[in-house]
């Protein structure tokens, strides 16, 4: 049971609704969606509806998301298992259930799939997947990042793919610390993966 009240639209101020028509309107509804964006009721789901709830910070929140979906230079193959990794280490149902198909749309396999659930590192990652696994993995432990890793890391990713792959891991574990404290839930019919 969530922690925040769902608002319908006929409920929102002002700033509230100009968030609202942004996420409603924007990238994140028009092509291929894979994960619903609000209920029967117009109400949103997940955490745009903690965006809307509290606007001059869940408009902040929006707009980098939006960056890191449909602006960076990450391979979006890449992005998404990013993503996926993040979900699976802060058991992030909504994180899980908005990403994986868009995952599997971007060539991941299901066999990938199983890895991550698993906690390893898939298989088949190309170079630049491969380095940025292992640099989540070093900024999940809190691990140091040696000069020859960073290296590395920029000769195959460069450096502004590298400060793209850091924003993106702080946005998407911000999204699912917030999603646990709030107890945002999945939108109705649809399962739990982590907490079946």
């Amino acid at each position: 049971m969530s922690r925040l009240k769902k608002l319908l639209p006929l409920e929102l101020n002002q700033a509230q609704n100009e968030l609202y028509m942004q996420l409603t309107s924007g990238r994140r509804t028009s092509g291929d969606k894979r994960f619903r964006m609000k209920d029967d009721s117009g109400r949103l789901e997940g955490p745009f509806n903690l965006f809307i709830s509290y606007p001059d910070l869940g408009s902040i929140l929006s707009s980098l998301g939006e960056f890191i979906r449909y602006e960076s230079t990450i391979p979006p193959r890449s992005r998404e298992l990013l993503i996926l990794y993040i979900a699976v280490d802060f058991q992030s149902e909504f994180e899980w259930y908005a990403h994986c198909q868009l995952a599997i749309n971007e060539g991941v396999s299901t066999s990938m799939i199983d890895s991550i659930l698993d906690g390893k590192k898939p298989d088949n990652l190309d170079l630049q997947e491969s380095i940025s696994y292992d640099l989540y993995q070093k900024v999940k432990f809190k691990e140091e990042i040696s000069d020859e890793f960073f290296s590395r890391a920029t000769e195959l990713l460069g450096n502004k793919v590298i400060f793209e792959v850091i924003t993106l891991i702080g946005y998407y574990s911000t999204l699912a610390i917030l999603i646990k404290t709030f107890s945002i839930s999945l939108p109705d019919g649809e399962d739990l993966v982590f907490n079946s």
